[in-house]
């Protein structure tokens, strides 16, 4: 489980993170790059959350955008 710390108007709040993953971490799974995934995300296709630490993935998000990406090949292939 992973925990944030966030101060929002002076109120410290800790939020439980354990749907996410870092960028580092969702590009391994994928066999992207960081720096590819990076690109996804700056184009909307997978949520990130900021965290004072940094952005982190969503993970439904992220495995959605996985499953439309497969078919997308899948249907690629089928019409060739």
């Amino acid at each position: 489980m992973i925990l944030a710390w966030f101060s929002v108007k002076g109120a410290h709040m800790v939020a439980e993170l354990a749907d996410t993953m870092t960028i580092s971490e969702a590009a391994r799974y994928s066999a992207m790059t960081p720096n590819g995934l990076r690109y996804w995300i700056e184009r909307g296709e997978v949520e990130t959350i900021r965290t004072p630490l940094g952005r982190v993935v969503v993970r439904e998000s992220f495995e959605s955008f996985l499953r439309n990406r497969a078919q997308e090949a899948d249907t690629a292939i089928a019409s060739r």
